[in-house]
């Protein structure tokens, strides 16, 4: 009879039995952990968008989640950290099917000049629709892209709307090209619309998996996705004025993140991209607020039992406070159990920062003769 200890080796198995056992569709937990460390997951977007699965980005129409979207795109593509989160730079594939070639130009050369970016990225390709989209599979076939964006799912593919059936099949094909390629394919997807007797619940005070119950079509958008994003119109968050755009966000075996806010940043009265707001007051509640002050600053760390310490609280609400505060931007876990405050933004004050202005200089505001050619590249960039 096998000991305790026997039972419980983790001596990792030769390649030739995991082979063997993956052959047959099953391994066990410690041939699992040996092909991980393998082959690690990645993420396109630190804690936002892994690679290899399917995403989706759900809020109204012409609430803004195109610019978000296209902003995420170029970040990706150039290699720019988005709204705080570092990107793995790569191709980006974007299938915009809702706006005209002037309408992309026009976002895509005011993100470039927020973003610093002084001409159009070359691994950013914007479809060509010529009516008949290029199909998935065929477009990530020839062009090896870590991120795909389709902008939207109805006009991309409005069958899968109508039953949980042909969305699930839909879904199911994705995941089977993401896995496939080794990319993330994000879809950008509308609410539906409120009935007079049926408002829509605001995303600030209601769990993201149910606010997302609003997403328009079948229930298996949301189910069958692995990160879901939502957005929404900022309701009376008295310390978030400023914002454009509440965000929250739910990743699988992680949970929900948010809420956080997003601003619109101007260039002589026009938006040009989106900028996170920061600060403690976004906490919006005062005890919040104090107890985040009396965490040590930089470079100290502190504990979760740290943590609970200071805000007084049990484990439970302890661990939403922190949660809060990292949607916040104000502290990051840096290890199981450890945190820190982040040092460039916890003690930014939302109420007296600037935006800093937007200049033309070095960027794609600068119509110089390389800002052209880019220019007429991103105009005859094609995904056939």
């Amino acid at each position: 009879m096998a000991t305790r200890a026997e039972a419980t080796s983790t001596i990792p198995a030769e390649p030739a039995l995991i082979s063997q056992r993956s052959s047959s569709g099953f391994v066990t937990l410690t041939e699992l952990e040996r092909i991980c460390r393998a082959q690690p997951s990645n993420y396109i977007v630190e804690g936002l968008i892994p690679a290899d699965d399917v995403h989706v980005a759900v809020g109204d129409s012409g609430l803004g989640k195109t610019p978000w979207a296209y902003q995420l795109g170029l970040c990706v593509a150039s290699g720019t950290t988005f709204l705080g989160h570092a990107v793995k730079q790569g191709r980006v594939l974007y299938y915009d099917l809702e706006n005209g070639r002037e309408e992309i130009l026009e976002v895509g050369r005011s993100l470039c000049g927020y973003l610093g970016i002084r001409s159009f990225p070359p691994e950013f390709l914007v479809l060509r629709d010529e009516g008949n989209p290029v199909q998935l599979r065929q477009a990530i076939e020839a062009h090896a892209p870590v991120l795909v964006i389709v902008d939207t799912l109805r006009a991309f593919r409005p069958s899968a709307e109508s039953k949980n059936e042909e969305m699930a099949s839909f879904l199911g094909e994705c995941k089977r090209i993401a896995r496939q390629f080794h990319c993330a394919i994000l879809l950008l997807h509308h609410i539906r619309k409120p009935k007079a007797d049926d408002p829509l619940s605001p995303l600030e005070t209601t769990p993201v998996l149910e606010w997302l119950l609003q997403a328009y079509g079948a229930r298996a958008l949301v189910n069958q996705t692995n990160t879901r994003i939502a957005f929404d119109s900022p309701g009376s968050f008295s310390h978030a004025s400023d914002a454009a755009l509440v965000v929250k966000s739910f990743v699988k075996m992680r949970g929900e993140s948010g809420p956080f806010y997003l601003e619109r940043v101007l260039h002589e009265g026009e938006p040009v991209g989106y900028r996170r707001i920061v600060g403690s007051q976004l906490l919006g509640n005062k005890d919040q607020e104090a107890a985040f002050r009396k965490l040590p600053d930089p470079p100290k760390q502190f504990t979760f039992k740290d943590a609970k310490r200071t805000y007084g609280k049990t484990d439970n609400p302890t661990r939403q406070w922190l949660k809060k505060c990292e949607a916040a931007g104000l502290v990051r876990q840096v290890d199981r159990g450890t945190y820190e405050k982040d040092a460039a933004i916890a003690t930014v004050d939302p109420q007296s920062s600037e935006v800093a202005e937007v200049s033309g200089e070095g960027s794609c505001f600068e119509r110089d003769s390389s800002s052209v050619q880019s220019e007429e590249g991103l105009k005859n960039a094609v995904c056939d």
